[in-house]
């Protein structure tokens, strides 16, 4: 009788991690894990427009061409497929928003309504490396036809999809700020270090700038705030010189030696916008600038009309788990004046 008491307990548990491992085995399984912390979206940017589009007709009136949209959530690719789908009560959000096309992406998570608000999810994954911003518009199809919204809330979250690389300068940008409208033409000493460019450079950018800073690509024929170049940077630097700043002092600092440096309110906020996720998580950072001299020493820059003032700028930084000893920095405060060109962008190091 014991005997079959103990079998009975042994065919019980066998039984159990069977179905356990079943179970399991038929349990949805989550790709990935991601901790999602979502900020209304006018956090991250003013730039993006939404509006509930609920009838063929109102999407008529607005006189958008269907190859201009991005569909989400839609198997949607003619202009019949859409018109058959409003026929059938579907409602549709148009969304758009201006991003770096380059290196950003946005994906829709999930749409709720409560009551009479239509709260929409969006998740930005940003890698290294920057180009002008693109507006983009997208059409996400809503199951039903809805008709009582009276507010559209979007929220956003936003992760790194990848580390920066090492001996690369990520974002170079420059502005130009003439004294009048001019055309100049701009060329690298170095052009096989470039990895990427916007717009284009072929041989040379030609351009037409004019003084509140607005830049026309004559070969592409449209309008930018600033040009954009990337390259492979291996310049070796003296790590014991530089400051070690705490990551959650990044912003104050930054502020305080890019405007010591020459920058306006604009490009330090443009700078601070871009690196901040980078410095802002680690416990430390070790930075060291790199200014006009060293920058043409790395990648010269020829401009048909000589600037009255070129301020370049590199920042060189490196994640640190604690705090080290280096010798301070000096810089050299810089003075804007007359015809003025401005670069920044930054490059990881190895420590």
């Amino acid at each position: 009788m014991k005997k079959k008491g103990i079998l009975f307990i042994i065919i019980l548990v066998f039984l159990s991690a069977i179905f356990c491992i079943v179970w399991l085995s038929l349990k949805p399984k989550k790709k990935y894990s991601i901790k999602q912390e979502y900020k209304p979206l006018n956090e991250f940017t003013e730039n993006y427009t939404t509006h509930l589009i609920t009838s063929y007709q109102e999407y008529k009136e607005r006189g958008e061409k269907i190859d201009s949209f991005h569909f989400v959530n839609s198997s949607i690719t003619t202009e019949e497929e859409l018109e058959e789908a409003f026929h059938k009560g579907k409602s549709f959000l148009l969304f758009t928003v201006s991003i770096d096309v380059c290196h950003n992406s946005i994906s829709f998570d999930k749409i709720e309504l409560d009551q009479t608000t239509l709260k929409l999810y969006l998740h930005e994954s940003v890698s290294c490396g920057v180009c002008s911003i693109e507006e983009v518009t997208y059409l996400y199809e809503i199951e039903e036809n809805i008709t009582n919204i009276e507010r559209i809330e979007p929220y956003m979250y936003v992760s790194n999809i990848v580390s920066c690389d090492m001996n690369v300068a990520y974002k170079p940008i420059l502005y130009f700020y003439p004294l009048e409208p001019m055309d100049i033409k701009v060329t690298f000493a170095n052009p096989s270090l470039l990895t990427y460019t916007y717009p284009k450079y072929e041989n040379s950018w030609d351009i037409h700038i004019t003084p509140s800073g607005t830049i026309y690509d004559y070969r592409t024929k449209r309008n930018y705030y600033a040009l954009y170049w990337e390259g492979i940077d291996s310049t070796v630097i003296d790590t014991s010189v530089g400051f070690v700043v705490k990551g959650e002092d990044t912003v104050p600092f930054l502020e305080e030696k890019l405007s010591y440096l020459g920058l306006n309110e604009r490009e330090i906020n443009e700078f601070i916008i871009y690196w901040l996720d980078k410095l802002e998580k680690n416990p430390y950072n070790y930075i060291h600038f790199r200014t006009t001299e060293d920058m043409e020493s790395y990648m010269k820059l020829h401009f048909s009309k000589i600037p009255d003032t070129l301020i370049r700028i590199m920042m060189d930084y490196s994640p640190l788990s604690k705090k080290i000893q280096v010798k301070e920095q000096k810089l050299e405060p810089k003075q804007r004046k007359g015809f003025t060109i401005v670069e920044w962008g930054g490059r990881r190091v190895e420590m």
